[in-house]
């Protein structure tokens, strides 16, 4: 499963509002699903933001751990103002328990 992100704007916005507060944000992902009767659960999962501020080059950070449990990215995002932000995350599911 896999879910992005991306904003282009004339204000400048602070990155928490974009990668956390949104109903479908990048942090609201679910740990588990259930797709035809199969019970997965998270396996693994990689993430990463690129943003534009008020600097030429762009501020970029990623990590292979769950975003919803990076207090790293959540401080940063308060701190953040920016005006074009892209991001990814790729989860990896398996098979747990199949239901009968």
């Amino acid at each position: 499963m896999s879910r992005w992100l991306a904003y282009h704007g004339d204000r400048y916005l602070f990155g928490l509002r974009l990668i956390y507060q949104p109903e479908h944000s990048l942090n609201s992902a679910k740990c588990r699903g259930r797709i035809k009767n199969e019970l997965f659960e998270l396996m693994g999962m990689v993430f990463g933001l690129g943003w534009y501020s008020h600097r030429a080059l762009p501020g970029y950070y990623h990590d292979i751990l769950p975003i919803w449990g990076d207090e790293n990215l959540r401080s940063l995002a308060h701190h953040i103002k920016l005006s074009s932000l892209y991001g990814t995350y790729s989860a990896f599911y398996g098979i747990t328990s199949i239901a009968c």
